[in-house]
């Protein structure tokens, strides 16, 4: 057999001009990095584990979750939520809402040429009812007082579990009681304000205007009499019926 003449590969591809050069090792780049997509990134001997993750751990009804899927394989072709309210969904992160409060098993899917798992055991995820925000409102009594005189104040705010009242009276004084009272010291208008907090927050403040009148004397009893030196009898003085009663009293006695 004839014994080739021709040089080795690598020497033949020097010889080529440095543009055919250029092409030649991107051509083979590409087909390096092709190569290696198509292997998987984990050996076939390692099980498809599927494990998710969430956050907010508790949320509230209405508040968006963002769930995160992962898997031991790279190449996952498909991905299923199954968010235990009916509802689903089929990308590896998505984020759901829930309208209603409670407690949810979570579960994910995931699949490619290899085979299928499913997350093992579920999640739950326990969503908390959101408190109905409150409103401040308050009454006081009397209406009208007097300065010196304790004013009732009564709470009719609305909202669930309110925790907290904070009251101003208008006269740099204020309390934190649900139901407090105040004694007022000078007359006037004062502006009293409200303000409650709940699981849900803080209420705007409501304001109601009180006016104060002065406080009145207390009475003192007093009384006149005329005349001053009154008769026993019409037209007669008081001596007259002194002498008149003797006269009498010395018939009696010669009788």
């Amino acid at each position: 057999m004839k014994k080739s003449t021709l040089p080795p590969l690598s020497q033949r591809i020097l010889n080529l001009p440095d543009g055919i050069q250029s092409g030649l090792l991107i051509t083979l780049v590409a087909v390096l990095v092709i190569c290696a997509c198509a292997v998987p990134a984990v050996s076939a001997d390692t099980p498809l584990t599927v494990s998710f993750t969430f956050s907010p751990s508790s949320p509230d009804a209405n508040e968006p979750v963002s769930f995160s899927g992962s898997s031991t394989w790279s190449n996952i072709t498909n991905w299923a939520w199954n968010f235990g309210d009916g509802s689903s969904s089929a990308s590896q992160n998505p984020t759901h809402t829930y309208a209603n409060a409670g407690t949810y098993s979570v579960s994910l899917t995931a699949s490619n040429t290899a085979g299928t798992a499913t997350s093992s055991p579920p999640q739950s995820v326990t969503v908390n009812a959101v408190a109905n925000p409150p409103v401040a409102s308050f009454s006081f009594s009397p209406t009208s007082p007097g300065v010196g005189q304790a004013v009732s104040f009564t709470d009719a705010s609305t909202g669930d579990a309110i925790t907290s009242w904070s009251w101003s009276f208008g006269d740099g004084q204020g309390n934190t009681l649900q139901n407090p009272s105040h004694v007022y010291t000078y007359e006037g208008t004062y502006t009293v304000s409200l303000t409650v907090t709940n699981a849900a927050g803080t209420s705007s403040p409501v304001t109601r205007s009180i006016t104060v009148t002065a406080a009145e004397n207390p009475p003192v009893a007093s009384f006149s009499f005329s005349p001053h030196q009154p008769c026993c009898r019409t037209g007669c003085l008081l001596h007259g019926c002194i002498n008149e009663w003797r006269h009498h009293i010395m018939e009696l006695e010669f009788w």
